[in-house]
This record gives structure tokens, C-alpha cells and sequence, in this order.
């Protein structure tokens, strides 16, 4: 999600005391973060510390406003934070998933799936990663893309199929 204009929240630097430790952390192989970085062919580096930015980065042509596909990078984070309602209490990993997104219920993968199913990544669903050759591609991965507005929805699609797509998901 692009941070648009102005960011949803001021971000400060951090101060001179912290970064000193960050910058005197050694990374694996003596060498400087960036080289690491450009190893890794990371796009996108931010490290935060009670709200204050310690370092960002952006490489291979990003920038702080560039929208950027996440994939499994989202399933991690959702995961932790799941993990978290888990243990205070305020979420029931023995519950369906349908407990809590009634849109689930019935009609996919997720219908008789518990919190702790998916979490555990213990469903399985039929899933097509053929991404767009052409704008007439009907993969389920191109239906992410379109779904996420990260690719536009081509014309062959129905507004019917847009939101059945979205669904789907």
C-alpha cells in the first residue's frame, strides 16, 4: 500500500544513542548492510524502534511510495499477529474460520476449517499461478492481481466474474 503523500503516521528519526548500536550490530559476514541488502536483492528495508526510523533502504528502482506484492511476507505477519489475539485471549484458534468471516462459510476451502487450520497452513486449496501473458488471462493468481488492483481487470471479465473473483479469496 503506497504510504501516499504524507505518512499515515509521522515517522522520526531515531536518536543519535540508538542508531549508534544499530549501526555498531554486526551483520553476518563483516559485511555493511547495504552489500547485504543488494545480495539478498531486498527492494525495501525499514527498521523501526519505538517508532523511530534506526534505517530504510530502497533498491532495484523502489521508492517509499511504490505499492509492493507482499505474498507470503503478509501470511508471516498475519500469523504473528494471530498468535498474539491468541494468547491474550481475544481470539479462538479452535473456532472456524467462518466464526469470524461469515463470507468463508460454504463455499470454500475454508468451510470447515478451524483458526488453528489455517494458521497451522493445514488447508489445502486448488490454486493456479500462471501469471498474465496476455489480458484475457483467467488464472487465480491473475485474479489476485486484478483483485488487488495491482493489475487493472481486463475487459473480457464481467462485473459479475470481479467480485466473484474477489470472493474467491
Amino acid at each position: 500500500v503506497s504510504r501516499g503523500a504524507t505518512p499515515a503516521l509521522p515517522l522520526e528519526p531515531a536518536d543519535d544513542a540508538d542508531l549508534k548500536i544499530f549501526q555498531s550490530v554486526a551483520v553476518p559476514g563483516g559485511v555493511p548492510i547495504e552489500t547485504m541488502l543488494a545480495r539478498m536483492n531486498v527492494d525495501g528495508f525499514l527498521v523501526l524502534k519505538g517508532g523511530k526510523v534506526l534505517a530504510e533502504h530502497y533498491m532495484n528502482g523502489q521508492q517509499p511510495t511504490d505499492r509492493h506484492l507482499m505474498f507470503s511476507v503478509s501470511k508471516c505477519l498475519v500469523g504473528l499477529l494471530a498468535e498474539i489475539l491468541v494468547d491474550e485471549g481475544r481470539l479462538d484458534d479452535a473456532q472456524l474460520v467462518s466464526h469470524y468471516v461469515p463470507d468463508f462459510a460454504g463455499a470454500s476451502a475454508l468451510t470447515h476449517a478451524t483458526v488453528r487450520n489455517v494458521l497451522n497452513m493445514e488447508v489445502a486449496c486448488s490454486w493456479s499461478e500462471v501469471y498474465p501473458a496476455s489480458a484475457t488471462t483467467r488464472s487465480d493468481v491473475c485474479k489476485y492481481l486484478y483483485s488487488a488492483n495491482w493489475l487493472p481487470w481486463p475487459a473480457s471479465y464481467k462485473v459479475d466474474e470481479r467480485s466473484e473473483g474477489v470472493r474467491a479469496f
